[in-house]
């Protein structure tokens, strides 16, 4: 990694505003990057990906110097086996100062490298999910940048709302290049220039049900509540944290006991015979819509 030397920001009075009179720290001479790689997503698909941002003025009707190109091999729906995306505009160029990209101030001592770029895009699904926009985090941690360095996409629009993961990486390299001259980071992203942020939800929020998935790669349990960001539960539904999943009117339970297999089980009444209780059948539901549960492929008596 090529060390950046910026100018050095007083992060503390940025975030609490500082005594009075107090100067605002100089911005960062705005710097570039890029690269390309691979990656192995949260859903365990391998994904390629090619990546450059700056503070630079595009060409060609470009609102900054950038582009990205990003298919993900294992995505499939019932009409793509695959999903690509290719950049149409680069609309922002962040400094990150935390590597969460949770402040966009230079803090003292060594600045991060890592990046956030943000951009409109179209994609090979069908409308209206071919138009999105898409936020990209990397990190230039190390060279060579296998197994060091990181990448991470958001994207969403139409009904769309797709994330990889913040992943090292499995091949390729990230690489931050000296300011050249093009300006300065423009502060912290907004809804006009990096509408898919945040690329990452805050601890215990969330932004799809796949950060509620409960099976340890989520941040809570159950569904992404709409307008609060909070993993629950609907009304009247459980978490069952060995299913991965919310359910109504079932159990989370092993086909015998100490067997480890785990499966979603609707209990029924059986019915009395001469007013003599016989008890409850377990059995598993048919196949989930939701790839998250562990439900049979059929149905079964246990």
């Amino acid at each position: 990694m090529r060390t950046i030397i910026g100018l050095l920001g007083v992060a503390a009075l940025v975030l609490t505003g500082g005594p009075a009179g107090a100067q605002a720290p100089p911005p960062t001479p705005c710097d570039f990057v890029t690269g390309g790689g691979t990656i192995t997503t949260d859903s365990n698909t391998r994904a390629n990906f090619g990546v450059g941002g700056s503070c630079k003025a595009g060409g060609d009707g470009h609102t900054l110097w950038g582009h990205l190109e990003y298919i993900d091999k294992g995505f499939s729906t019932d009409t793509v086996d695959k999903l690509n995306v290719h950049w149409t505009d680069i609309t922002g160029y962040f400094f990150c100062g935390l590597p969460d990209c949770s402040i966009f101030v230079d803090p003292p001592g060594q600045p991060t490298g890592t990046r956030l770029i943000c951009g409109t895009a179209r994609t090979n699904l069908p409308s209206p999910d071919n138009n999105v926009n898409w936020a990209v985090k990397v990190s230039d941690n190390a060279e060579a940048g296998k197994g060091h360095d990181t990448f991470m996409i958001k994207v969403a629009g139409g009904s769309l709302t797709y994330t990889s993961g913040d992943h090292t990486l499995t091949g390729g390299n990230i690489q931050l290049h000296q300011p050249n001259g093009s300006g300065f980071f423009s502060g912290a992203p907004t809804p006009l220039n990096c509408p898919a942020f945040p690329v990452t939800p805050p601890v215990g929020q969330c932004t799809t049900n796949a950060d509620c998935n409960g099976n340890g790669t989520g941040t809570g349990a159950g569904v992404c509540e709409t307008g609060t960001g909070v993993c629950g539960c609907p009304s009247g539904e459980t978490f069952f944290p060995q299913c991965g999943c919310c359910s109504n009117g079932t159990i989370c339970q092993e086909s015998v006991f100490g067997a480890g297999d785990f499966h979603l089980r609707r209990l029924t009444r059986l019915p009395d015979v001469h007013g003599v209780p016989q008890g409850v059948r377990s059995e598993r539901p048919g196949r989930s819509v939701d790839p998250l549960c562990f439900y049979a492929s059929e149905d079964g008596l246990r």
